[in-house]
């Protein structure tokens, strides 16, 4: 409710009082003042430096989460890079029960072509960079023309072959074939194709010859080796094997594996990566298995004097004797995917005798090797 106070004024000239006037109560009346321009620029200056070290404490960490984050892909793509190739070397010559004194026939046209080069003793090699460019005749041996192109591999890099078995077997089934000619039989999903280079053993002999039919061997479970015109591959120079394989005699699909460091669509804009060119159905296709990796540095370890110990270690091209290499020593360079170092790079690297950088980039690498045990 509200007040009402009453004013007496002083007498009007007609000599009366005034009035009573009415008016509102003002004892307490309230005092409103905003910030100064002072207050205003000191609570700025504030929040600016809050701002800053807010700021500042994330950078910090994005810049630590990236290194750390760049560290791991390093050590990841260096495991997986280590775990293909060793692993895979020491599969080289894998061939089930087939030894070295064990006759082996191979019915390819072109047998010693590069792609289906297997023979016994000489299941791992490869071509060691001595050149300064990146065409094909900078590696020795010269790498092949029909399944490589100047450019396509990185130099300072090694290129390492390796010719195996396949990991599965699979043995012939009745019926028997009831002459060389006739084709082969195994149980239903073999996983083999029209046009995989397979090979059939007893242990006593052994036959290579490229699968020509029928359409979908892995559902019928024939296998025919026929001569003539296939769809990709060398194709047989001969229908007849050099004897009938009974159900004592197994079959495994031929692999050939090369690695090298190249770049995808041999871009050279794009990262260096760990390639593999893998014989499938006939022909070697290239594939990336992983990214980052800038060099594969390989030696070979020979027993010169056949008493199971290695006594030399050299490049591809000082071997003297593929068939008396012992042990595989494989290096490689691995970077961060992307710039993760505030300070360049400027360190030198040495490993399996090569030298590479300074780099002078914001990148980390690390290096890892490895020996392998040729146990086939």
């Amino acid at each position: 409710m509200s007040r009402v106070g009453y004013i007496t004024g002083p007498p009007s000239q007609a000599g009366k009082h005034s009035l009573p006037q009415r008016i509102s109560d003002c004892r307490n009346p309230v005092h409103r003042q905003g910030f100064t321009l002072v207050e205003v620029m000191i609570a700025m200056t504030i929040g600016l430096i809050l701002l800053a070290a807010v700021a500042q404490v994330f950078a910090t960490s994005r810049a630590t989460y990236q290194f750390t984050d760049g560290l791991s892909r390093v050590q990841e793509n260096g495991r997986f890079g280590m775990h293909f190739l060793t692993w895979d070397a020491r599969m080289a010559g894998y061939m089930s029960c087939l030894r070295n004194s064990t006759p082996l026939t191979n019915h390819l046209n072109n047998p010693t072509d590069y792609a289906t080069d297997f023979v016994l003793g000489q299941f791992i090699n490869g071509h060691a960079y001595s050149g300064s460019g990146t065409g094909i005749t900078d590696w020795n041996p010269p790498l092949p023309a029909n399944y490589f192109t100047d450019g396509e591999v990185v130099p300072n890099s090694d290129v390492l072959v390796i010719r195996r078995g396949s990991d599965a077997t699979h043995k012939v089934q009745p019926p028997h074939m009831p002459t060389p000619s006739a084709a082969l039989h195994l149980d239903l999903g073999s996983g083999l194709f029209v046009n995989d280079i397979v090979i059939v053993s007893d242990c006593k002999s052994a036959d290579m010859f490229q699968i020509t039919g029928p359409t979908d061997p892995d559902t019928t479970g024939t296998l025919n080796h026929n001569i003539g015109a296939v769809s990709q591959g060398p194709g047989n120079a001969t229908q007849d094997l050099s004897k009938t394989y009974a159900d004592d005699a197994e079959i495994l699909k031929l692999e050939t594996h090369v690695y090298y460091i190249g770049r995808q669509n041999n871009d050279p804009n794009n990262p260096p990566a760990l390639f593999r060119k893998r014989l499938r159905q006939g022909v070697l296709v290239s594939e990336e298995l992983v990214d980052s990796v800038e060099s594969m540095q390989v030696s070979y370890g020979e027993d010169t004097d056949n008493d199971t110990a290695v006594d030399i270690y050299g490049k591809a091209d000082m071997v003297t004797d593929w068939s008396r290499v012992a042990t595989l020593r494989v290096g490689l360079l691995v970077r961060t995917p992307h710039n993760v170092d505030t300070e360049l790079d400027r360190a030198t690297y040495v490993f399996d005798g090569a030298t590479l950088g300074p780099f002078n980039d914001h990148r980390q690498r690390r290096v890892f090797t490895s020996t392998v045990s040729l146990r086939n």
